[in-house]
């Protein structure tokens, strides 16, 4: 006799995960818009063209940092490491790629 073993349907973020998922995706923004200003205006910051590329290095750490969250949190929930989805910042809502 075969055993089939049925996969769990993976569970949605929690409030509390969302609520930082969201934290997570502000900060990121906010570091990209803080980059973008300086960058247009390097002209009257002083050493604006070194400080553009501290911000962008600050930016791809706090990106990378929020999709190794996910990454892990998604893991939690359920889904498999390599599984592609997509997560609706406003619900929170996460649906599989096809």
């Amino acid at each position: 006799m075969e055993e089939t073993t049925q996969k769990k349907e993976p569970r949605p973020f929690d409030r509390s995960e969302f609520y930082e998922l969201q934290e997570l995706h502000r900060i990121v923004i906010i570091e990209k818009f803080k980059k973008e200003q300086v960058k247009n205006n390097t002209a009257i910051i002083p050493d604006g063209k070194k400080l553009v590329k501290q911000l962008e290095a600050l930016c791809n750490l706090y990106e990378g940092i929020k999709q190794r969250w996910i990454a892990d949190k998604l893991i939690q929930m359920g889904y498999d490491k390599d599984e592609k989805v997509k997560i609706d910042m406003e619900t929170g809502v996460v649906t599989r790629d096809k």
